[in-house]
């Protein structure tokens, strides 16, 4: 079936996502600062709680830490390498498990509430690691 690209523009940089064409009709409603194409094939049977990840945070790491599904999951921030670089996204924890098993090695996601207690206390192995678990998190580390 047809897929919606989805675009925001933040200070100068552009991200996209394809998307269902519901799911683009809802985050263009959630956040004037999206454009999306063929929004006119979605119709009006979504459910926009489904997507909150996505809609509120879409490529912001801060807000998608901040952010959670209606049942109180953490969103996760997840990384996808393709065809044009790496590219970031605020998922919830459902998604990013269904695009793990359809992407594989190349999708990776860091979910706050996750990484929190295990930078607080990181040992063994996993110390020379600290810096890669923070830096998903903070694009300036």
């Amino acid at each position: 079936s047809p897929c919606s690209y989805c675009s925001i523009s933040s200070n100068g940089n552009e991200a996209g996502l394809c998307v269902d064409p519901q799911v683009a009709t809802q985050m263009m409603q959630q956040n004037d600062s999206v454009n999306c194409t063929n929004t006119e094939l979605g119709n009006t049977g979504f459910d926009k709680e489904e997507f909150k990840c996505e809609i509120e945070a879409m490529n912001d790491a801060e807000k998608c830490a901040a952010t959670t599904t209606v049942g109180e999951e953490s969103c996760e921030f997840c990384s996808i390498d393709g065809p044009f670089g790496t590219q970031s996204f605020c998922f919830s924890p459902d998604h990013a498990d269904k695009l793990k098993g359809v992407v594989g090695d190349k999708f990776s996601c860091v979910s706050h509430e996750e990484t929190e207690p295990i930078l607080e206390d990181v040992e063994g192995p996993f110390d020379v690691l600290k810096c890669t678990f923070e830096g998903k998190t903070n694009e300036d580390a």
